[in-house]
């Protein structure tokens, strides 16, 4: 047995971190089976006529760019931008649906990792009506999990939830009655918390530094033409009517702010 040099050592060890960084970030994943995928026709659907594929994840690999893939009866593969309707969903899970006749789709690429399926829980966090899974995700793209099933109460046909966690969720069949549980590695959402919570910062400071400028209730607005001036006004943008609600020029801190950004 021989020792590895320390620095193949420590450039193996770097490789690995940014391999797992890598698992992090673009992934696809089980959306659930269906009677058929979307409608073609349009600019919103790509069929691969020419290929037979007998594989969902190479489906999703050909499917890059687009928000979901699709691979059925015939191995035909589809790539679509929209999710289907929720009628068309079946009771089925991942790599069987192909195998019994119906089509498989893929969320082509997401931090989040399909977790399993089951029976609803968190019955007391709030619920959002949306249209896809990736639409969930943006909405829980902040914590660890997401939930997403079909809600008939919801006007678009499914809902999302953001679970804290899956303790007691009971595992079911993925389909109509089962819920789509999917899980967020804690990097990914640190990530999304940390802009979100630098975008806050940034929005406090220019709070602040308005609040040292003019007297309570009034916010430092630059004058159009003398922003390179360092010159401001104080508005009360909450009557101003030409203010909207804001600084028409940009707040006094902000000096490169784009006309009509608040």
């Amino acid at each position: 047995m021989f020792a590895l040099p320390f620095s193949l050592v420590w450039s193996i060890l770097l490789l690995c971190r940014f391999c797992s960084l890598n698992l992090v970030g673009a992934q696809n994943q089980f959306a659930g089976c269906f009677v058929q995928g979307p409608d073609s026709g349009g600019d919103d659907v790509l069929i691969f006529f020419e290929d037979i594929i007998h594989d969902a994840d190479i489906c999703a690999a050909k499917c890059a760019g687009w928000n979901y893939a699709w691979i059925g009866y015939g191995f035909l593969c589809y790539c679509s931008t929209g999710f289907v309707e929720p009628f068309r969903m079946i009771s089925g899970g991942e790599d069987t649906c192909i195998s019994s006749g119906w089509t498989e789709g893929r969320i082509v690429s997401t931090s989040f990792a399909f977790n399993r399926c089951g029976s609803s829980s968190d019955s007391n966090t709030p619920r959002l009506g949306v249209q896809s899974p990736k639409e969930c995700f943006e909405n829980c793209k902040n914590d660890l999990y997401a939930a997403f099933k079909i809600d008939d109460t919801s006007s678009s046909g499914y809902s999302c939830w953001c679970p804290t966690n899956l303790d007691n969720v009971m595992g079911s069949t993925c389909g109509q009655g089962g819920t789509f549980y999917y899980s967020h590695p804690a990097a990914a959402a640190a990530s999304g918390l940390s802009r979100r919570n630098a975008r806050l910062e940034a929005l406090e400071r220019r709070k602040q530094i308005s609040m040292q400028t003019c007297p309570w209730g009034l916010t430092a607005c630059l004058i159009p033409d003398l922003q390179s001036s360092d010159a401001w006004e104080c508005v009360d943008t909450s009557t101003e009517l030409e203010s909207c609600g804001g600084c028409i020029h940009g707040t006094y801190d902000n000096q490169n702010a784009k006309q009509g950004q608040r």
